[in-house]
């Protein structure tokens, strides 16, 4: 068995600092990139590309920032990993159809998850008293609803679980920031995780798919997101069906992740 390692865009940040020579002194820092060391082995892939789709300015890039970006962390990843396959040669072969593609590429319910979200922050940004947490679902559920998003929308969703105690949800979405790029961003980056998995299973290749970041909100978050059916409708079009266990939901009791289960239903 082989392993194919994503690396998010902070694992991939970290690595161009240590190759610029800077030494880290945050514990944190300290014990990840002592990870990243330890993946460095014949048995691992390790590739970059979707902290490349992400991109590294915090934003919408343009193509010719995306093709830098390309260049940038296909460079790192080769010069970090001594023994570990990279993928560099073959971003650097593809990097103009690379950087055309992904150039703005951005999931279909983007516009809508934004606007979303502008509305959802303030009422999650700070801890809600539980007499007041129907009212606040309520309120989350309409707003979803009337920006067009599905009533088990993973944004929705987490917003819910934020609302009802997941401090992974809580550091994933950072509601008091409001930086709808990154959010939308992490998302992404759970379904193409989940996409690339699915290629990997529908041709029975013997590889174990894993992410490796510090975030902790985005692999608590995912932990917490299970994916059934999944496969490919046809070459543009991927469908799965995701369940959100009521492990998502730490402040609701068997009784209340049932009802706010039916309550999704109802809006369906």
């Amino acid at each position: 068995m082989r392993y194919l390692h994503l690396l998010d865009r902070n694992a991939v940040s970290l690595i161009k600092e240590h190759n610029s020579g800077k030494v880290q002194t945050d514990p944190k820092k300290v014990k990840f990139l002592d990870h990243l060391k330890s993946l460095d082995r014949p048995e691992n892939l390790v590739t970059p590309l979707l902290s490349i789709i992400e991109g590294e300015k915090g934003r919408e890039d343009s193509a010719e920032e995306k093709a830098v970006c390309q260049r940038k962390e296909s460079e790192a990843i080769r010069v970090f990993f001594r023994f570990a396959t990279t993928d560099s040669d073959n971003l650097d072969a593809m990097g103009d159809q690379l950087s055309l593609t992904f150039t703005a590429y951005q999931e279909g319910q983007w516009a809508a998850r934004a606007a979303f979200l502008k509305v959802a922050a303030p009422l999650i940004v700070q801890p809600v008293a539980k007499a007041k947490r129907r009212e606040a679902e309520d309120k989350l559920i309409a707003a979803a609803a009337s920006e067009g998003l599905a009533h088990d929308d993973v944004l929705n969703i987490l917003c819910l679980a934020t609302l009802h105690e997941s401090e992974h949800a809580r550091a994933l979405l950072k509601p008091k920031l409001v930086n709808a790029y990154n959010v939308l961003s992490d998302l992404q980056f759970i379904h193409l995780t989940q996409q690339i998995k699915s290629i990997a299973q529908k041709h029975h290749l013997p590889i174990h798919i894993a992410v490796v970041s510090m975030d902790e909100g985005l692999l608590g978050a995912m932990d917490h997101i299970e994916f059934h059916h999944c496969d490919f409708i046809d070459d543009s079009e991927f469908q799965m069906k995701i369940r959100y266990p009521t492990g998502l939901f730490p402040g609701l009791s068997d009784s209340g992740y049932a009802d706010l289960m039916n309550k999704l239903a109802q809006r369906h």
